[in-house]
């Protein structure tokens, strides 16, 4: 758009109010029987662009994909309180503090109307764990536990951050389980391929990081998360790669998921050299080992990966849009290179 009149005509359509009318809904019930069952025919009509323009409904329409703005937000109050840590930073502590509590509030705004379209309209939510895209990113909220109990470790209660740890990791793996059995046991094509379903892998990068953080006892089964990560991110980046590379990218939505790639050799690099110091104390004492040259590959290997993606966004293939959830996808995998 160059001229000053198609930008207000493109503004007046976005914007305009014309009170379409409530779509109808049609059920076809299966010849044969006198009851409703599960294979009748349900759809509604009427549903234009201008009304699913002004429908406008927090609950109904909250997604699960919104959880990706909220793991960003708290993933920058965890990389200032590292900052605090380190002696190379040394960031005053009020900082984190004071952009955790911002995040919590952040996290309450988007969970709330989520958990309340979980009790008003579970077949929506169902919707969206059936949806090939959407489905992972109901691993995100069990990430969000880890990066809180990195977050209240030796600041407000180890005790909470142990519990958060094990409520996010134990439900963030057995999702992990299920998304991958789900793939593997249902017809797919490479079409259903998209960003997203790296989110899984990170997750499991998140809980190796966090686990020798709060108690370096955790480190062994930290090693399970880290192993079954490196084998789902691996194979999903071999097949993700030409899927971006030779397939159709027509939807926006889904290109915005690219940048997750970055988080995965991220945090990766982070969690391994977690998990060979053996927490996060003892990282400095590594010196050039070995365990140290993998976690530099590992976070150079992130730094290539983003600096593709800041082509793609160059050549305006993300980012080019007008605004969606989905550009959210951007703030941890940001946030993790950070810390890296």
């Amino acid at each position: 758009i160059n001229l000053l009149a198609e930008t207000k005509y493109t503004w007046e359509e976005f914007t305009k109010v014309v009170h379409p009318p409530v779509p109808e809904r049609v059920t076809f019930q299966f010849e044969g029987h006198g009851a409703p069952t599960k294979v009748d025919l349900h759809y509604k009509t009427g549903k234009t662009d201008d009304w699913e323009r002004e429908d406008f409904a927090v609950v109904k329409h909250s997604k699960i994909a919104f959880q990706s703005s909220v793991i960003g937000v708290a993933a920058v109050a965890a990389l200032f309180k590292f900052m605090s840590i380190s002696p190379r930073f040394a960031t005053p502590d009020l900082v984190w503090q004071i952009l955790t509590l911002l995040s919590l509030v952040h996290t309450v705004v988007f969970t709330a109307p989520y958990v309340g379209k979980m009790i008003m309209y579970p077949k929506k939510v169902r919707s969206e764990w059936m949806h090939p895209a959407m489905n992972n990113a109901f691993s995100v909220p069990s990430m969000t536990l880890a990066v809180y109990a990195f977050l209240s470790w030796e600041f407000y209660s180890t005790a909470l951050a142990r519990v958060l740890f094990w409520a996010g990791s134990s439900t963030g793996t057995a999702l992990a389980v299920i998304t991958i059995g789900n793939w593997l046991s249902t017809l797919r094509h490479d079409g259903h391929m998209n960003g997203s379903w790296m989110m899984a892998p990170v997750g499991l990068f998140i809980f190796a990081v966090v686990g020798p953080i709060i108690d370096p006892g955790y480190t062994q089964v930290c090693f399970l998360f880290f192993g079954f990560a490196t084998l789902m991110w691996v194979v999903l980046f071999a097949s993700l790669f030409p899927r971006f590379a030779l397939g159709p990218n027509a939807d926006p939505r889904m290109r915005m998921f690219a940048a997750i790639w970055v988080a995965a050799p991220a945090v990766a690099s982070i969690a391994w050299a977690v998990l060979n110091a053996g927490g996060l104390e003892q990282i400095g004492s590594m010196n050039n080992a070995p365990p140290i040259a993998i976690t530099q590959s590992l976070f150079y290997a992130a730094v290539s990966i983003a600096m593709v993606v800041a082509w793609m966004v160059w050549r305006r293939f993300l980012y080019a849009d007008k605004f969606f959830m989905q550009m959210w996808a951007f703030g941890f995998p940001t946030a993790g290179l950070a810390w890296a």
